[in-house]
């Protein structure tokens, strides 16, 4: 015991010196005010405009601006780059943190030095450690501001910061006591793990670790303090691990946000329960702190991507749970850590959406299912009722697991049968249940939510979907990136194992509302219309099987080479899931696609020229300043196709640029021709260049790890089309006739 308190005392030690050091630097920063601007936040300005080949923003009445500070204690100096069109110079008078200053600027080019006042050392948290900017120009054009340039403070810590350091610094020490019951060697990795994450971690984080740092240490001394906590530390350890991975740069995309949900939630729509819990933390905020800025857009959507990390952590306990009760102890470990370290669940997490409520549902009914065939309790049975109707309202595409609930009741009656006979009854079953699932609910019993959201059809498998080629790209285009590439295989044949195992063996049975359940969500989900929304659902059931498969192997091979073999492939499939994870992670610290995108349209692209972007760009680029072009968007596959193809023709005739967003080239291929002929004779004219456009540029940001980059364009685009997609620009270099234009978009007539 004395050993493992030095050593906890060394640790913290080795943080606290880490922290002071990386924190004594200066650091700097540098905001471009044209549109799109990353960081700072205007306010009172007109809408951008090309003047001069540059894109400016006009100020209106009180201009201001929220600066990030680079190491959120204040500013030794902010630099203003300002400019007006008045001949005569122009009075200013520029606050920052309400201290007044004035000047003046003329038309040319001006820099202005505000020296930080002593108040904003520290500015509160609740005003998310910026610098509060205000203009005030005398004069009705007013003023524009290209640029702003931050010098922190650096130096010494204050009190706050370093109470924070030592809040933080006794993270690893506490982890020791943690880890008390382990082996003194394997107790020692994680404080010294989180010691190199200290060391390593980017100067720019520093400043967000030091503001969650206190919470950080309370919740983790929470836990030290809890028995069952110090008596399964290793389940612990993932949930706080995979909670981390979960948390970290929730705030990409630079004040733009990109899916559907996220942008529905900025206007206060709440339509789903995530979207509901976000409003109301925010307005429980904005009372207690007496700050409206918790109901501003962006505060929302971090809201509901932290909302999102919770609920992505709180799916590692439950897996955990569930193994507990299909696997031995370190089987069900193992399968907790592939659910906290398979990039899609991460993925999951970044995005204000019900994909991490959903797929926590699923993982609550599974083990439900399995609990009920387990015990019979009648708490079992109600919970499992419970979240059958959750899953059934909040997640309808997930209706097909329902199965499993009625698998594990039927498995209650006949408890002497064979094994065999309740095999087939589940497989009777998922056969009877797959028509069902894709005619919707409305088919038997009542009115479809599917059904309505499909704008009154239900979602049948298109015909070209329902072929091996769709089980395929299932497979090879989503599940091998949802789960890393070898994980993925183990799952698989995890599953089938599984399914043989049932057949003959009762000690095995207790998978059966699983393994049926899940192979026939797979079907119906491969076969979909969107299948890459849909499959995720079965990553932590997955992460089950792969267990099971490796628990499986280690039992029959008792030699020290099986054993050492079965221990490599699960490290070596959990070292993969997590590379990939911290590659994904990596790019929500890079700088968004879209946003390099525009600034080379603002660059590159004159006013009168015409853009087009089609379905695959989710917002008009360049972002903020669409309307200085004319711009059109091509309609989406809803149109009729004659009056789409004139559409397109008309477009695609007078159009100088056109900016896509898609990731992969499977209407070029003519793999996809009978779902959407239009588009698919489009691309492909397109990408052959016989439309006229070559392409110009692409602005792609993919997994990476240092030097090394993960090349991810494999996958299917809707895996990548909110965070990270590929953004190609063609331009115009010769001008087929409209004739020929529309004999292209009709795949030359065949």
């Amino acid at each position: 015991m004395q050993r493992r308190i030095v050593v906890a005392f060394g640790f913290f030690c080795l943080a606290l010196a880490a922290l002071v050091i990386r924190y004594l630097p200066v650091h700097y920063a540098h905001y471009e005010l044209g549109d799109p601007s990353e960081g700072v936040f205007a306010s009172g300005f007109f809408a951008a405009e090309f003047d001069g080949g540059a894109v400016v923003r006009w100020s209106q009445a009180d201009p201001q601006l929220q600066v990030p500070l680079p190491d959120r204690r204040g500013a030794q100096q902010i630099t203003l780059a300002m400019r007006t069109e008045e001949a005569d110079p122009l009075p200013l008078v520029v606050e920052f943190d309400r201290v007044a200053m004035a000047t003046t600027t003329t038309s040319a080019l001006r820099s202005y030095h505000l020296i930080a006042p002593a108040a904003s050392e520290r500015t509160l948290a609740l005003k998310l450690h910026v610098a509060d900017v205000a203009i005030t120009p005398q004069s009705p054009r007013g003023v524009a501001v290209d640029r702003v340039d931050v010098i922190g403070r650096g130096g010494w810590p204050s009190l706050p910061d370093l109470l924070a350091m030592l809040a933080l610094a006794l993270i690893p020490a506490l982890l020791m006591a943690l880890t008390a019951n382990l082996l003194f060697d394997w107790s020692v990795v994680p404080s010294a793990l989180l010691l190199s994450l200290y060391v390593l971690l980017p100067a720019g984080d520093l400043p967000g670790l030091l503001l969650i740092g206190p919470l950080i240490a309370l919740l983790v001394a929470g836990i030290v303090l809890l028995p069952v906590a110090r008596q399964h530390p290793l389940p612990v350890l993932l949930a706080l691990t995979g909670g981390a991975l979960r948390i970290y740069a929730l705030g990409w995309g630079g004040g733009y946000f990109f899916h559907p949900e996220e942008q529905a939630l900025a206007q206060g729509i709440a339509d789903e329960p995530l979207q509901r819990l976000s409003l109301w933390t925010a307005g429980w905020a904005a009372q207690l702190s007496g700050n409206p800025v918790w109901s501003e857009p962006w505060s929302l959507v971090l809201l509901g991507r932290f909302w999102s990390a919770l609920l992505g952590t709180a799916l590692i306990v439950v897996v955990y749970v569930l193994g507990r009760r299909l696997l031995r102890p370190r089987w069900a470990t193992l399968a907790a850590a592939y659910v906290a370290f398979v990039p899609v669940l991460i993925q999951q997490s970044h995005f204000a959406t019900a994909s991490a409520l959903n797929t926590l549902l699923v993982a609550l009914l599974l083990l439900s299912s399995v609990e009920v065939v387990v015990t019979g309790r009648l708490r079992h049975s109600i919970a499992c009722g419970l979240w059958s109707g959750a899953v059934l309202a909040l997640c309808p595409q997930g209706s097909t697991l329902l199965i499993a609930p009625v698998i594990a009741h039927l498995m209650m009656r006949p408890r002497r049968s064979p094994a065999w006979v309740t095999a087939t009854t589940s497989a009777m079953v998922c056969l009877a249940a797959l028509q069902w699932s894709f005619g919707g609910i409305g088919a038997t019993v009542v009115a479809s939510t599917a059904l309505a959201q499909n704008g009154g059809t239900a979602a049948m498998p298109s015909p070209e979907a329902s072929t091996v080629d769709a089980i395929i790209h299932a497979l090879f285009n989503i599940l091998l990136w949802s789960l890393g590439p070898l994980l993925m295989q183990v799952s698989i044949v995890g599953w089938c194992f599984g399914v043989i195992q049932s057949l003959y063996d009762r000690r095995d049975r207790l998978w059966l509302p699983l393994l049926w359940s899940v192979g026939a969500y797979f079907v119906v989900a491969a076969l979909s219309p969107e299948p890459a929304q849909s499959l995720p659902l079965l990553v932590p059931p997955l992460c089950l099987t792969a267990a099971f498969l490796l628990q499986s192997f280690a039992v029959r091979l008792d030699h020290p080479l099986g054993q050492r073999t079965v221990r490599l492939l699960a490290g070596t499939g959990l070292g993969l899931a997590l590379m990939m994870s911290i590659g994904l992670v990596n790019v929500y610290r890079a700088p968004d696609s879209r946003i390099a995108a525009s600034r080379w349209l603002l660059a590159h692209v004159a006013p009168e020229q015409q853009i087009v972007f089609d379905s695959s760009v989710s917002e008009p680029l360049p972002l903020g300043a669409a309307h200085i072009y004319a711009s059109t968007m091509l309609a989406d596959s809803t149109v009729d196709g004659e009056q789409r193809r004139d559409q397109y023709a008309a477009a695609l005739y007078q159009a100088n640029y056109v900016v896509l967003a898609v990731d992969r080239d499977d209407f070029a291929l003519g793999q996809q021709i009978q779902r959407d002929p239009v588009a698919a004779c489009y691309y492909k004219a397109l990408f052959d260049g016989r439309l006229g456009f070559v392409s110009r540029t692409s602005f792609d940001a993919q997994p990476s790890i240092a030097a090394w980059t993960m090349d991810d364009s494999w996958v299917d685009s809707e895996l990548r089309a909110y965070d990270h997609p590929r953004v190609r620009i063609f331009e115009r270099l010769a001008s087929p006739t409209p004739e020929a234009i529309d004999l292209m978009l009709n795949c030359d007539g065949k």
